[in-house]
């Protein structure tokens, strides 16, 4: 059987700014796969994704409390509710 050739990227998590535009797919699996590795990598990863996540939540009162506003590259397909779902399945998976 063939040997599987991954690499998963170094990056830390940054919010978006000035109209710049995010893979949260990426983040999620990227966190997924970290996790299951674990080590000091995945400490420093999750760690710094929840301080990304976090204070770009909604804190606003109103519908939108506690979602994160669209962020993502699929913005204009997908919206408020897939940022929201996708950055829910990352902290989750940061917490667990």
């Amino acid at each position: 059987m063939p040997k599987l050739n991954c690499e998963l990227s170094e990056q830390f998590p940054l919010w978006p700014q000035n109209g710049e535009t995010i893979q949260l797919k990426e983040w999620y699996f990227s966190a997924l796969a970290k996790k299951q590795i674990g080590g000091a990598g995945w400490d420093a990863w999750r760690g710094q994704a929840l301080n990304v996540l976090k204070p770009n939540q909604v804190f606003e009162y109103g519908p939108l409390y506690g979602s994160w506003k669209p962020v993502d590259y699929w913005n204009g397909e997908l919206n408020q509710h897939y940022t929201t779902a996708m950055c829910l399945l990352i902290y989750e998976t940061c917490l667990e």
